[in-house]
């Protein structure tokens, strides 16, 4: 998934591209999706921050209006979070009063996960969403300084990783395996601090395949993967230029068993 123009000019929409034929698909257009206060239909609007869920094969991402009925532009920061399902109907559309950093699925495919792009003077930084009904369960305070980026993917879906001022967090979440629609809850008692370096690391994620979590850094090596049972990182970038974001399918189990040796606290 990806953002580029549309056939609008000045328009930015959802794009999927098939990495084996090349093939591309517009997924979005222009056209808002009207949420349950407010009729976006006659609106025209942008999309960003696409994220999938490998569970469910839904799709989430902000749109932002970028013009009225009457032609006039806007310049306002608000959007609405939409859900579509495969088959391109709107599920959903929550609205937001802030453009998040980033968005997060939880690994079951149920909630969405969000990052204030704000300071809401509060200290609250993350909204969870629940894919099934829309409900929001409002902003959590999980830690005292801003919240730059989460990642809720993890295997047993029951741990949240973010980063907070150059360091990368690890919380639990207490009622994740309650019924369907029970808001989550972190177990901040038992949150982890996974670096202290010194140095920025950011935009941790977790690999699909395995428990581990990959970082950037502003350090001489711009990737990193981190075992969060040990405690243990390793560079497997050595590159001078920063590294913005990274997906991941598949390590061969010899190549894990290198890096994982090289891992030190």
């Amino acid at each position: 998934l990806y953002i580029a123009p549309g056939e609008e000019e000045g328009s930015n929409h959802v794009w999927r591209v098939d990495i084996n034929t090349g093939e591309r698909t517009q997924l979005t257009d222009s056209t808002c999706v009207s949420t349950q206060d407010f009729d976006m239909s006659d609106y025209r609007c942008n999309q960003m921050l696409p994220v999938s869920a490998s569970s469910s094969g839904g799709l989430a991402f902000v749109q932002v209006p970028y013009q009225t009925p009457d032609g006039k532009f806007i310049v306002e920061d608000v959007g609405e979070m939409v859900v579509v399902t495969d088959g391109g109907q709107s599920a959903f559309a929550s609205s937001l009063k802030y453009i998040p950093k980033n968005m997060s699925w939880s690994a079951n495919g149920e909630w969405i996960l969000m990052a204030s792009a704000v300071d809401h003077g509060s200290g609250k930084d993350l909204l969870a969403v629940s894919k099934l009904t829309g409900d929001e369960c409002g902003w959590s305070n999980i830690d005292p300084r801003p919240v730059d980026y989460v990642d809720w993917s993890s295997r047993n879906g029951g741990e949240v990783v973010y980063s907070a001022a150059g360091d990368l967090w690890l919380v639990p979440l207490r009622t994740f395996n309650n019924p369907p629609g029970r808001c989550p809850k972190f177990e901040l008692n038992k949150k982890i601090q996974l670096t202290s370096t010194g140095d920025q690391e950011d935009r941790p994620q977790w690999l699909h395949f395995n428990d581990w979590i990959a970082f950037t850094s502003d350090s001489d090596s711009s990737l990193w993967l981190l075992d969060p049972a040990s405690l243990g990182a390793a560079p497997i970038t050595d590159v001078s230029f920063p590294i913005k974001h990274s997906d991941w399918q598949s390590i061969a189990d010899s190549t894990k068993a290198r890096i994982k040796g090289s891992m030190k606290k």
